[in-house]
């Protein structure tokens, strides 16, 4: 996904914008596709064994904890671990109809059939030069899906093409299903990296939440066309949907605004008792008329009222299939409940038989198998806000800092090292980054991890010698001396001594040479005022360990109340050291 603007972690909002996720909007039951998918003749992708669920424990269903879900009904896509084409992390979902599915994942979209748990990546239509699909929604009434396409500034209403078989040679003319374009709308208040889509039932209002444009905007359709009417603010904005006289908004806060005046009716910025983190969608169910809420880095999935109320509240982030992992939307389709936990690769399905299906894209947790009902972290009084409080802080040089979302935070909580973004120093651009972090540690190292990135980060206690971590998966976690992941718990020996790569540390120029980077690109890295002064001291006199050590003092003194970059306070670390 495409890199944000680097950011310091001094607000909610700052914290919020390290995200370059998305919302994904409620879908109405439609018909008369399911044949035509269905003929494809096994061709959407593997058709892999199915399980039989188990029935939830608790008769309340909105009520009841994860960790006391049997997830024995598994669905799991066999995947060879060099499979690149599966849904990577699944940020939307909009339903076609009773089986089929369509899955964004910022990258491409995706057709899914739920009873086989397969899937077929839909190709980019033509005539769309930049694609990154986000939100998406089928409106039954135009037949039509619409995709909000964050980085085009544009909404796309594409039609699913599916094969037609020729009635003579009962040959099919196109073997896949394709998407076409027929509109592109683009509008310079109206959409604005927008990452969520609703289209009311009967087709003549259309909401969109607008990331870039920290709006929620209003158009209505006359005759062949839609109209803007207005936008109304809302910081981090990424999910919406139409009730009634309402447009509803999601992102920092909830806001409730008038559809014919756009404006504010009410806003909350708690769910019950909590503060809202981010939540990247907002959706309605027309059955039990209440909303359905995402907080993806609450790790929350709650019901409301319709006033904005709580009703119910399920969901932590933390590993393992009796958790969440930052479920960025929750629906409800004819009484049934989905949540995509995106960073397990999983759909998480309740029917209203409270019967529980757990679709993986990637054979998640198969070595957990017979454990599902391990809560491997507390239900409660871990997290405050995003940092990790219960956590064994660590010292990293001479202070001591516990794991936040996105950064190292100082224990006094005055100041935090914020960790590499999408395509920075030790976050590959397979990766988005370091999302909710948490730290595995011996008597000699230290390794970062992060939910979101296939990379952790080693230190080697005391020495100023750092290197990286090849966990060749996402969803990790770590806990004390060890490393969870989807594929199978790793010792921290095992990881050092197996899947690490330490950095050379010399110069400026055999860093940037271990990381594959060039000297130019490496220094981009320091960005706070004592960085800079430190790498202008280095490299005029890059000979004399008296300056560089007199300089390092020097920057260790000037950060400890001010929030810097990881990659910078490692880097000039290292080089005082050698």
């Amino acid at each position: 996904m495409p890199a944000k603007k680097r950011i310091r972690f001094k607000s909610k909002t700052s914290i919020i914008y390290f995200l370059s996720f998305l919302f994904v909007s409620v879908i109405l039951l439609s018909s008369g596709l399911l044949w035509k998918i269905s003929s494809l003749n096994g061709k959407l992708a593997l058709q892999p064994s199915i399980s039989k669920p188990s029935v939830v424990a608790s008769a309340n269903r909105w009520i009841m904890q994860l960790k006391e879900v049997n997830f024995t009904g598994t669905r799991s896509s066999e995947l060879a671990e060099t499979d690149t084409d599966y849904p990577f992390a699944i940020q939307s979902m909009t339903r076609i109809n009773d089986d089929n599915f369509i899955l964004a994942t910022y990258q491409n979209l995706y057709l899914w059939n739920k009873s086989k748990n397969s899937y077929f990546k839909l190709q980019k239509p033509n005539n769309v030069k930049s694609w990154h699909p986000t939100g998406v929604f089928f409106s039954p009434f135009y037949q039509r899906l619409f995709v909000a396409n964050y980085t085009g500034n544009d909404l796309l209403v594409l039609k699913i093409q599916f094969p037609e078989t020729n009635q003579s040679d009962k040959k099919t003319s196109s073997e896949f299903p394709r998407l076409i374009l027929e509109e592109s709308l683009v509008h310079t208040l109206g959409i604005k990296g927008a990452e969520g889509i609703f289209v009311s039932p009967m087709g003549r209002y259309m909401s969109i939440a607008n990331f870039d444009g920290k709006s929620i905007s209003f158009f209505e359709r006359l005759d062949n066309d839609w109209k803007y009417r207005w936008s109304y603010p809302l910081p981090s904005a990424h999910g919406t949907v139409i009730v009634g006289n309402s447009v509803y908004g999601s992102g920092t806060s909830i806001v409730e605004i008038d559809l014919e005046t756009g404006k504010l009716i009410k806003e909350k910025k708690s769910i019950g008792q909590r503060d809202i983190l981010f939540t990247t969608c907002i959706n309605y169910d027309f059955l039990s008329e209440t909303l359905i809420v995402s907080d993806t880095m609450a790790g929350k999935v709650s019901v409301l009222s319709k006033d904005l109320d709580l009703i119910s509240e399920i969901g932590e982030n933390g590993p393992g299939p009796a958790n969440l992992d930052m479920p960025y939307c929750s629906y409800r389709f004819s009484g049934d409940l989905y949540i995509l936990s995106t960073f397990q690769r999983r759909i998480i399905e309740i029917n209203s038989q409270n019967q529980v299906y757990s679709h993986y894209f990637d054979g998640g947790w198969k070595w957990l198998e017979g454990q599902a009902n391990v809560y491997l972290y507390p239900s409660s009084g871990i997290w405050e806000r995003t940092t990790m409080t219960n956590a064994v802080a660590v010292k990293i040089g001479d202070l001591y800092y516990l794991p936040d979302y996105g950064s190292l935070r100082r224990v006094d909580g005055q100041a935090s090292l914020y960790l590499p973004t999408h395509g920075h120093l030790l976050s590959p651009k397979s990766a988005p980054g370091f999302y909710i972090v948490s730290i595995a540690q011996s008597k000699d190292y230290l390794i970062i991890i992060a939910n979101s990135s296939d990379t952790g980060i080693l230190l080697q206690r005391g020495t100023g010698r750092f290197g990286q971590i090849s966990l060749e998966q996402v969803g990790c976690w770590a806990l004390n001396d060890r490393v969870m992941c989807p594929r199978g718990e790793y010792s921290l020996q095992y990881l050092v001594s197996e899947k690490s790569q330490m950095v050379e540390i010399k110069s400026l120029k055999s860093i940037a040479d271990s990381l594959s980077v060039s000297v130019q690109n490496l220094e981009s890295e320091f960005t706070s005022d004592a960085g800079l002064k430190f790498l202008k001291t280095y490299k005029a006199e890059e000979s004399s360990k008296d300056s560089v050590s007199k300089a390092a003092k020097i920057y260790f003194s000037k950060i400890k109340k001010t929030t810097v970059p990881f990659m910078e306070f490692i880097i000039i670390s290292a080089l005082n050291k050698f």
